[in-house]
């Protein structure tokens, strides 16, 4: 048992903060590079590196991520044009209410997981992210396929949404991975464009997987 954990509680270890900082700053820093919140790399330092218990490891990592996403639009919108995104607002609306729909659930998914299946979902799911990321890179620029009638193209944004909030709650992630290739190759949306849009939907996602995961006991011990 973990150093402060009571009875019945999952041990929580003692770090120093020092140590959060230099992990933070790296995976910050690597996050930044490649356009993405840094849960991909922070799960696996938390979990395993820093040896908090997956289910603590993943709100964990979603709230750094939140803080983390909460600069992105604001950064974004002094070096990059917001008419591309305002233009898409049926499938980016549509996706949003998807994705939020199912971060509703999946706090309560893993938690319902006994410890062992929690560990091989994250290990799964990271693996596939990774590979995911490699495949993206050499993805070719195609039109969309779906027709431009708005109404369908927020149907398929919100089942596509359904799917990308529930791992992406599982896993503690803002889900950009999965959100901009979504974006780019089902709905024909440039990858700047894409990569704006990616944080405006996730912050809703990302607040109501937290509170989820609050109502839990998730954040109990500081």
């Amino acid at each position: 048992m973990g150093v402060g954990a009571r009875d019945g509680e999952t041990a929580v270890p003692r770090r120093w903060p020092t140590e959060a900082v230099g992990w933070g700053a790296a995976v910050g820093g690597v996050g930044g590079l490649l356009g993405l919140g840094g849960a991909e790399f922070r799960i696996p330092v938390v979990a395993w590196l820093m040896r908090y218990e997956p289910r603590l490891a993943v709100p964990l990592s979603l709230g750094v991520t939140l803080i983390t996403l909460l600069f992105a639009p604001f950064v974004r919108s002094r070096t990059l044009s917001l008419d591309p995104v305002l233009g898409r607002l049926w499938v980016i609306g549509g996706m949003t209410v998807g994705a939020a729909a199912a971060a509703l659930v999946s706090p309560r998914i893993l938690y319902r997981l006994r410890d062992e299946s929690v560990h091989r979902l994250l290990v799964g799911l990271l693996v596939f992210l990774g590979a995911l990321i490699i495949v993206e890179a050499f993805l070719p620029a195609f039109p969309s396929p779906f027709p431009d009638a708005e109404g369908g193209q927020a149907v398929v944004a919100a089942l596509c949404g359904l799917g990308i909030g529930l791992v992406a709650s599982l896993l503690g992630v803002a889900g950009g991975e999965f959100i901009i290739p979504t974006l780019i190759l089902l709905f024909g949306l440039d990858v700047k464009a894409a990569g704006t849009a990616s944080p405006l939907l996730s912050l809703p996602t990302m607040l109501i997987g937290l509170v989820g995961y609050a109502r839990l006991g998730a954040f109990r011990d500081r």
